[in-house]
């Protein structure tokens, strides 16, 4: 009799899983390598040893696996890498993610010449190896932005002359590039108040230097000249002065560049002419109500409206409801002696030029009556125009000076907000009957408001 047969024999150790070391791995740099390491078990959980094992990568075009398991990164991106042994697999996930390590910004530096022009710098980032990281998340930086300022894009902009560092930022890499900004001179242009001078008077000349797109450069050196020291002089600080009867070019000099300017030196008594014809021209003096004498070789003193002292200089001009329409000149200045300008009841218009404010003598206008004194700080903001006869002066923040001294004023405002004028009343400060009548009149018709003083008119609500 046979003995029973034993247990069947166990089966043979075959390779159940696979499991891979490192499971997970970064490379910041392309061609660096990861060493990859497979185990495999039995179905008992046993290890083996000697088992063969096949490597394989999902995406060989970002990593590459060699048959030992060396990984090594291609370029950007994610692969799964696996390892097999019959029919057990185990994976690891490579990821390659190029970290800058240097940047370089070109051009490496540049110099501007004017304010307003621009260069786009541009900025490249390598890995560790050297390796060029495709389309890097730049952040552009300046910093002396007020010398040259640079936008996301890396356009570098000139705003004032200095020097600035621009720096481009990858990651935690840096790049920088130097940038000078220096203005050229490119052009030059003289200017003054005005293009005649009396004989003994002075006119400050201003130069101002350019470059080449337009803006002014500050802090050069100028040299100033005259064609003719006999008619005119001209220290250098710009301050010419007239000597003589004549026609001078003023020159002003920074290195190559020059520019100049023509100015007529006349005696008083030309100037003065020459500012009453160019008031009659820019108001329509062919149609004024009256016009005698006007641009004749008669004295000033026979012209319709002005006066004169016993030099013959004029004193006041008295054009009352005689038809100017137009603007005051800026020739008004050159009435030096000018005490009265008395133009209400006209149908002048625009700014009043700042220039009136630089007459010495001027004391009375037809604002506030023969006693009334202008404020000459004000005069650059004060508008003249007609409504209902009377000449109204528009503007809230300068009525409050229309008067001064003795004399004492009322204020009013149209129904237009932003016009307001002022008018004398009787000595004692009294409304006259006749001003009584017009404010009464007129406060329902136009709903005006009236007030005893320009202070308190201009703080008044409408």
């Amino acid at each position: 009799m046979r003995p029973p047969p034993g247990p069947p024999p166990p089966p043979a150790p075959v390779p159940a899983t696979i499991s891979v070391t490192p499971s997970t791995a970064t490379l910041t740099a392309l061609g660096r390598t990861v060493q990859l390491n497979a185990e495999a078990r039995d179905q008992d959980g046993q290890v083996l040893s000697g088992v063969t094992v096949a490597w394989s990568s999902s995406s060989p075009a970002v990593a590459t696996v060699a048959a030992n398991g060396l990984v090594t990164a291609v370029r950007g991106g994610i692969a799964t890498i696996t390892a097999a042994a019959g029919n057990a697999t185990g994976s690891a996930r490579v990821t390659v993610e190029q970290s800058a390590a240097n940047v370089t910004v070109e051009p490496p530096s540049h110099s501007f010449e004017a304010l307003g022009d621009t260069i786009r710098a541009a900025a490249t980032a390598s890995d560790e190896d050297g390796h060029s990281i495709p389309m890097p998340a730049v952040t552009w930086t300046s910093d002396y932005p007020e010398f040259a300022a640079v936008d996301s894009t890396g356009l570098i902009t000139a705003v004032g002359n200095g020097s600035a560092t621009i720096t481009a930022s990858v990651g935690t890499a840096r790049g920088t590039a130097e940038v000078t900004v220096e203005q050229v001179p490119h052009s030059m242009r003289v200017t003054s108040p005005g293009s005649a001078l009396a004989v003994g008077d002075s006119m400050q000349f201003t130069a101002t230097v350019f470059d080449r797109n337009g803006h002014p450069i500050d802090g050069l050196t100028l040299t100033w000249s005259s064609s003719d020291t006999t008619v005119a002089a001209v220290d250098q600080e710009g301050r010419v002065l007239g000597v003589s009867e004549g026609s001078v070019e003023i020159t002003a000099a920074s290195g190559a560049l020059s520019a100049s300017k023509t100015l007529a030196v006349q005696g008083e008594a030309d100037l003065m002419r020459g500012a009453l014809i160019a008031l009659y021209e820019s108001t329509d003096g062919p149609n004024w109500k009256q016009n005698e004498d006007w641009l004749s070789d008669a004295p000033l003193a026979d012209w319709h409206g002005v006066s004169t002292d016993a030099e013959g200089r004029v004193t006041q001009l008295a054009l009352v409801d005689n038809g100017l329409r137009g603007t005051i000149p800026p020739q008004i200045e050159n009435l030096k002696t000018l005490r009265r300008l008395w133009l209400y009841s006209n149908e002048l218009s625009g700014p009043i030029p700042p220039q009136l404010g630089n007459l010495p003598e001027l004391r009375s206008t037809t604002r506030c009556g023969p006693r009334g004194i202008f404020s000459r700080s004000a005069l650059s903001s004060w508008r003249f125009t007609t409504r209902y006869g009377r000449t109204w002066i528009r503007s809230m923040t300068t009525a409050s000076r229309c008067c001064r001294r003795s004399t004492r004023c009322g204020c009013w405002r149209a129904h237009r907000p932003t016009t307001w004028g002022c008018s004398v009343t009787g000595a004692a400060g009294r409304t006259s009957p006749a001003k009584r009548a017009f404010r009464n009149s007129n406060r329902s018709r136009w709903g005006t408001r009236w007030d005893t003083t320009c202070p308190s008119a201009t703080r008044r609500a409408p």
